[in-house]
């Protein structure tokens, strides 16, 4: 009877641990059986590293990849489906940042009581929130540079254009991918993995940071004899200035005055600033993270702290990071966090005070209508465009061109940021760039 009763407790251990051990993998099979269907070795569904199953749309329904005859077949127009390619992947599955890489669980259709099954028997889709008329207006628009072009809906978050250069057509892929020049960095989505030197684009934060911390900033004035010497370093104006406010400063982009205007506040200052407005961190646009930015607080006095103000030194800031401080200045200090899928929920953030928002909004305005001219800008547009360029100094080598801002306008609330890699002055290439994009935005 003794050896009875220990079988039966012997039995009912091994039943528990059955139900324990099924419990586990039900809990796994929930939270990751959509992974474990999209891994890439699955023969099923990826054929040489491409994923051969579900559609892929535009905001507008247009459809940018889908499966025809068991073959993966992307848009008819050979500039959108360049255009997108980062968006979407390539071929051989070696852009991370690719939806049919990131998404690849929801392009499956699968199903936790059907499986694969369900794919088989429905066309899964996914709707991106980017316009893809727009797209192909900023790869044309980018030309032969390298860079990348970012243009969201600061209320609601939804990505309307992301470009990344260069770029391949996916359906007649170029055999000297891995030997030709042309193409280095080609795998690297630019408007989120890449991190670049702001340039004169780092100008608006120290702005704020100005704003906020000194109480007499716009009764100061600065002298610009076209230069400024720190300890034994001469850092050049690219203009004789003479004396100048703030507002003026930052319309003609004056080193002179943002060398004076960072020694001022101070390396750990500044790179509080950088830090509160999400520029040192690394999004996640819907699962896709962005390049982590650097500022270096340098010490005070230091020629390193007055060349982090203006945006040289060591600072690096990812493009769709400096977008997003445009879109919470346009927001009146508070933006929708940057996405790229039509269905996934908003979320908002407060980088700054509404207070700071008004000011610069107000000064970047005056950079438009008293530099940078409205006239090669959408009129749909020309009211409410609020902007910074940024010429970034590269050693050796021709500058990078920026141009970032947002639009003031309830009907129009678009933030964007350009880069165009030694693309020269911001102000003329990154800001011809960003015109075209707006252009197809508003047409």
């Amino acid at each position: 009877m003794h050896k009875l009763k220990n079988r039966a407790l012997l039995a009912l251990l091994l039943v528990g641990c059955l139900v324990a051990a099924l419990g586990f993998y039900g809990w796994f099979y929930v939270r990751d059986g959509g992974d474990w269907v999209a891994f890439a070795s699955n023969r099923h569904i990826y054929k040489s590293g491409s994923l051969q199953t579900g559609t892929i749309t535009d905001r507008e329904g247009t459809v940018l990849a889908s499966t025809d005859d068991g073959k993966r077949a992307y848009h008819d127009d050979a500039a959108v489906r360049t255009a997108l390619l980062h968006l979407i992947g390539d071929p051989g599955g070696s852009i991370g940042t690719g939806a049919q890489i990131k998404f690849a669980d929801r392009l499956t259709g699968f199903s936790h009581i059907d499986g694969l099954y369900h794919a088989s028997h429905s066309d899964a889709s996914l709707t991106l929130t980017v316009d893809a008329p727009a797209c192909a207006a900023a790869y044309r628009a980018l030309g032969d540079f390298a860079g990348a072009a970012i243009v969201y809906n600061y209320q609601t978050g939804e990505i309307l254009c992301s470009v990344s250069t260069p770029a391949f057509d996916p359906a007649n892929v170029p055999d000297n991918l891995r030997t030709d020049s042309r193409w280095d960095g080609v795998y690297v989505n630019r408007v989120y993995q890449a991190a670049y030197a702001p340039g004169s684009v780092m100008k608006v934060i120290t702005t704020a940071a100005a704003i906020e911390q000194l109480p007499h900033l716009f009764d100061m004035r600065f002298n610009c004899p076209g230069s400024i010497k720190v300890g034994s370093t001469t850092i050049n104006c690219m203009h004789t200035h003479g004396e100048i406010a703030v507002g003026t400063a930052l319309a003609k982009s004056c080193n002179v005055a943002f060398a004076e205007l960072a020694l001022t506040l101070g390396g750990e200052t500044l790179k509080d600033y950088c830090e509160r407005f999400g520029l040192l961190e690394s999004l996640s646009i819907d699962g896709i993270p962005s390049a982590a930015g650097r500022f270096d607080a340098a010490a005070d006095g230091t020629a390193a702290l007055a060349w982090s103000g203006i945006g040289q030194s060591t600072n690096l800031v990812s493009p769709i990071n400096i977008a997003l401080v445009m879109g919470a200045i346009g927001g009146d200090g508070e933006t929708a966090l940057p996405r790229l899928l039509m269905d996934s929920a908003p979320e908002t953030r407060r980088l700054m005070k509404q207070e700071t928002a008004e000011t610069l909004t107000r000064m970047m305005r005056y950079n438009v209508t008293s530099v940078y001219g409205t006239d090669r800008f959408p009129e749909e547009l020309r009211e409410g465009l609020c902007a910074k360029s940024g010429t970034a100094e590269v050693d050796g080598a021709e500058p990078h061109a920026w141009f970032a801002g947002f639009v003031d306008d309830e009907q129009y609330p678009y933030a964007f940021a350009v880069i165009a890699e030694h693309g020269g002055a911001g102000s003329e290439t990154a800001a011809g760039i960003a015109a075209a994009v707006l252009g197809a935005l508003v047409d």
